[in-house]
This record gives C-alpha cells, structure tokens and sequence, in this order.
C-alpha cells in the first residue's frame, strides 16, 4: 500500500473488530425499547472513543516512514534496468 493512512486505519478497524467481539454478549442483548441498530451504534461510538487515542503520531509516522523507503526501493529498481 502506498497511502500510510490506509495501514493506520486498519489497524485501526481491527481493533475496533476485536473490540466487538469481545462485547459481543452485550451486543446481542438489546435492551427492551432500543433498536438493534442504535444498541450497536453505542459500542461501536465507544469503540472509537477509547481506541482512537491509542492511535499516536508515533504510529502514523512510523508507517509512513516505512510507505516511503518501500516504494522510493520500488523506483529504484525500476530505474536499474
């Protein structure tokens, strides 16, 4: 992948799959009156709301980094020939 915000987000989504899974008791009980759809929407709200501050700088920019020296070895290469 060569945009490193596309490796950030998803690491992202599969913390917030792992964090569904693990509430997934909770989800499948529904509360009487709350829609299935808006009982869900809350986890995944908290979902985000407690992962994404696990998301630093340090994380963007070390993919990034990584994106860079990838595809910069890739032009190289291809110059070679």
């Amino acid at each position: 992948m060569l945009n490193p915000i596309e490796n950030v987000f998803s690491v992202f989504k599969s913390a917030v799959k792992d964090f569904m899974t693990e509430c997934r008791a909770e989800i499948i009980a529904v509360p009487p009156g709350t829609t299935m759809k808006a009982h869900r929407q809350r986890f995944l709200i908290e979902a985000a709301e407690t992962l994404s501050p696990k998301l630093r700088l340090r994380s963007c920019v070390r993919r990034a980094t990584a994106t860079r020296s990838d595809s910069t070895s890739r032009w190289r290469r291809s110059k070679t020939c």
